[in-house]
């Protein structure tokens, strides 16, 4: 049965023993973020193994599973920290946090609202409920239900153009180095270039666990599938590097999300866990689970 525990500030999802997700509602980073995201009871010998990696010494903004802005009016909120020279940064503030388990015993939900902001400035109101449903057949579904309002006019950017860098921003998550040089798929793409802004409606990557090259379906390769919810979908492009393992889906590739004071935009994003390589019908009946789950989603 699917359990949740809090601690100052972190609550951990645990399953048959198992400790899958670890959600940093409180941090001294800049947003919170999942550090946790683990291999299921039913994936064999990996079980409990983390695929995800916070706090790397390349990218130490990369935190594991999380959600970000890139660049909210000219302000960036993605890379380094708040104290790490003169620059403005923005950064989450925690403003409320709570879980529970759901009645039927296999869904623990986690619930937030902080503030995107500077030292003097807010710049966007963020609610965010992050459930973790352990009931499909195989691994278990993470769903991340993400708003974020307007307090005055706010241009979203999702790139720096005008610095030649890629398009990060958006949903993120960051897999452990042993996990590099994966296979990434899209519902009609298989292995896309890095970083050129595929579409689709799920990105998968699965990548190698403790260096081992055996077959696709070896317990020995796991990974993640995250799904774009149909009605919130607009807009977004996958990011995507394998030789630091990362899969992101951008808000705003190229183009802009112009926000009105009061306007409020809202996005849904799963990630299915699971041990080994599944096909595209397995990947096709979790992200209609999803679908299904979220039905009269929208902005």
């Amino acid at each position: 049965m699917v359990r949740g525990s809090y601690d100052d500030g972190t609550v951990t999802v645990s399953d048959r023993g198992v400790d899958l997700v670890r959600y940093r509602s409180v941090t001294a980073a800049g947003e919170p973020h999942v550090d946790r995201l683990a291999l299921p009871a039913d994936a064999g010998a990996p079980a409990g193994r983390n695929l995800v990696l916070a706090g790397a010494h390349d990218h130490p903004w990369h935190l594991g599973l999380f959600f970000a802005p890139n660049y909210v009016d000219g302000v960036d909120c993605w890379g380094g920290r708040p104290d790490s020279d003169d620059q403005v940064w923005g950064r989450a503030v925690d403003r409320g946090h709570d879980f529970g388990v759901d009645g039927d015993s296999d869904r623990v939900t986690i619930e937030q609202t902080t503030e995107w902001r500077t030292d003097d400035t807010l710049l966007l109101d963020d609610e965010r409920t992050v459930t973790v449903d352990t009931s499909p057949d195989r691994g278990y579904l993470l769903v991340w239900d993400q708003s974020v309002e307007a307090p005055e006019p706010r241009t979203i950017e999702g790139t720096d153009l005008s610095a030649g860098r890629g398009s990060y921003g958006g949903f993120n998550v960051r897999f452990r180095r042993e996990m590099a040089d994966g296979e990434v798929r899209l519902p009609r793409e298989d292995d896309p270039e890095d970083r050129t802004g595929p579409t689709g409606s799920y990105c998968d990557y699965t990548g190698p666990l403790d260096g081992r090259k055996g077959p696709r379906d070896s317990p020995w390769r796991a990974g993640a599938t995250v799904f774009l919810d149909p009605e919130t979908a607009a807009g977004q492009r996958w990011f995507v590097a394998r030789e630091y393992p990362f899969v992101g889906a951008n808000l705003a590739w190229g183009d802009p999300l112009e926000l009105d004071a009061g306007e409020t935009a809202r996005w849904r994003w799963g990630v299915w866990v699971r041990s080994g390589r599944p096909d595209r019908a397995a990947i096709e009946r979790v992200q209609e689970q999803f679908r299904s789950d979220g039905r009269g989603a929208g902005r």
